[in-house]
């Protein structure tokens, strides 16, 4: 979302436009955030967080990025928010912002717009590796998970992104399958023989 309030979000459907054009990818992967759980104000107008308007304006503006990031016709993965672990104050309030229970709330609704979304949209559900018994997890593979309960502590980052890139695998191996060319469609750009050499994580 770009709003008033976030002066460092301008930009965004621009910047977005340029990097899908100079690299045209076969996938996008868009994150969602816990800034995706704040009230906003988008010209003039004020949004309370959980309220039907404030889901409306969220909704518009994933719809936004998928034209913006599928102008090629990469096929876009939605990653849901992790698991968090924030115990700080702040004035942005973070405790509140990433409780499990607004967290959760977040991805149920990112995740039906995924699947609405159609085929050309998959989600990635953070919490498989942030709380995979549905409990917070500290570490992942020995390292410390976040440095702070929100940012992604440096050993961690490596890990993160591998556990990430496998996941793509799998969706374009899924992908390959399921759009196996017949005597009468083109290939798939997911075939066996592709391999993924960039990740343009937006978000």
């Amino acid at each position: 979302l770009s709003d008033g309030s976030r002066e460092w979000c301008d930009g965004r459907a621009a910047s977005w436009a340029d990097s899908v054009t100079t690299t045209q990818p076969d996938i996008v992967l868009m994150g969602l955030s816990h800034w995706d759980a704040y009230d906003i104000e988008i010209d003039g107008t004020a949004f309370e967080y959980g309220t039907a308007e404030y889901w409306g304006a969220l909704q518009s503006s994933w719809e936004e990025n998928l034209r913006i990031l599928q102008e090629y016709g990469a096929h876009v993965v939605v990653s849901g928010v992790p698991c968090f672990s924030y115990t700080g104050t702040d004035d942005f309030d973070l405790s509140t912002r990433v409780a499990p229970g607004r967290t959760a709330e977040l991805n149920s609704f990112g995740q039906k717009f995924a699947i609405d979304a159609g085929p050309s949209v998959s989600w990635l559900d953070m919490r498989e590796l942030t709380c995979t018994e549905g409990l917070y997890e500290p570490t992942v593979q020995g390292a410390e998970l976040h440095r702070d309960g929100v940012h992604y502590a440096d050993e961690a980052k490596p890990l993160v992104l591998d556990w990430v890139i496998s996941r793509l695998d799998d969706i374009a191996s899924t992908i390959a399958e399921t759009e196996a060319p017949t005597q009468t469609q083109e290939s798939s750009p997911f075939d066996q023989s592709h391999a993924i050499t960039t990740v343009l994580w937006h978000g």
